[in-house]
């Protein structure tokens, strides 16, 4: 009869093991990465549409950042043509403006990314004023392109 300490001994229980951490740590790894590549999925709102919601209304934007001062950012809205071409619309639309909480989540990047000229995606309720509550930002700067709305 073998006895406990024997049994570890068998390399053929020692690669099972092995292999069974690999997979489990496999797993984790790749449902990381998809969770993250779902997160990438870009929206195609229009200034148009966002001005017509009405306050206290969840809406995700896809903005060029025209200006950022601390927490709040101001952008132009782009229309999206596939999920990585935007499109600047051909009449200046209205900006809108987004503001951040301490609370506010950045995904594919950090919080040093969001700079003016940064393609973002912007997540929340819409507050007073037509202000964006963000509640999540998704760099999209090297994910997408922005043509001008002339091409």
């Amino acid at each position: 009869m073998q006895t406990e300490k024997s049994r570890w001994n068998d390399p053929s229980l020692r690669w099972t093991c092995f292999l069974i951490v690999l997979m489990a740590g496999t797993a984790w790894a790749t449902r990381g990465v998809l969770a993250r590549a779902a997160a990438m999925k870009t929206s195609a709102a229009t200034a148009d549409s966002y001005y017509k919601l009405q306050p206290g209304t969840t809406a995700k934007v896809v903005l060029r950042l025209d200006e950022v001062a601390r927490d709040t950012l101001t952008g132009t809205p782009l229309q999206r043509e596939t999920d990585t071409l935007y499109r600047l619309a051909a009449q200046k639309p209205r900006q809108i403006v987004v503001d951040l909480a301490a609370e506010t989540s950045v995904v594919m990047g950090k919080p040093p990314d969001i700079v003016p000229g940064a393609v973002v995606q912007v997540s929340g309720a819409i507050g007073p004023s037509h202000r964006l509550q963000a509640t999540q930002v998704v760099i999209l700067t090297g994910y997408v392109r922005v043509s001008s709305g002339a091409e």
